[in-house]
């Protein structure tokens, strides 16, 4: 293998390439515009992401999932370069969506944008998946997965200060409009 990689680090590199080169799920994420429903959606897709996985198969998922957790068990190298790629890519259309929402009013006075609040948002996102590991959670939530994803979001846009109002104008423009996310199977 170090014939490929001069070092774990740049084999765990290639990884982060791999996996983040073409997901549907983060191309998405590139073409929206920075607002309120933004934040939303991104929230969702971003737990969509996590707990149900990618376009593709289930498996591949879980192996993502499984080196991250091993990452952060042992050295926490791949992590690390993960989580910077995250950085770079993610977060400052997350910021931006935060900014155009507190320029919206949407924001509960005083919130105000705190990189940790993405990744609390993360967080949460990947406990979900990681207590889904064994092939069936790990947790006992109440309701069905789609339950789980949805009270999640709102557990997280309320974290991050989103008023109870600009989160139900959200989820009511996505159903009139037809562009609720779909869930892929559990």
């Amino acid at each position: 293998m170090f014939q490929h990689f001069p070092s774990k680090a740049a084999l765990y590199q290639a990884i982060v390439g791999q996996g983040c080169q073409g997901d549907p799920a983060l191309e998405r994420f590139a073409a929206l515009t920075p607002s309120t429903a933004t934040l939303a959606q991104m929230t969702r897709l971003m737990l969509e992401h996590f707990v149900l996985g990618a376009l593709g198969e289930p498996e591949d998922n879980d192996i993502r999932h499984r080196l991250i957790v091993n990452s952060l068990l042992e050295d926490g190298v791949y992590a690390r370069l993960l989580f910077a790629w995250v950085m770079d890519t993610v977060v400052p259309l997350f910021r931006a969506s935060m900014a155009a929402a507190e320029a919206a009013g949407d924001l509960r006075p005083g919130a105000t944008f705190s990189v940790n609040q993405f990744w609390f948002g993360e967080h949460v996102a990947a406990t979900i998946a990681y207590a889904r590991l064994p092939g069936s959670s790990a947790v006992p939530y109440a309701g069905d997965v789609e339950t789980v994803i949805a009270e999640a979001q709102d557990f997280i846009l309320r974290g991050l200060g989103l008023s109870d109002a600009a989160i139900a104008r959200c989820r009511q423009a996505e159903t009139l409009a037809g562009t609720a996310p779909v869930l892929l199977p559990a």
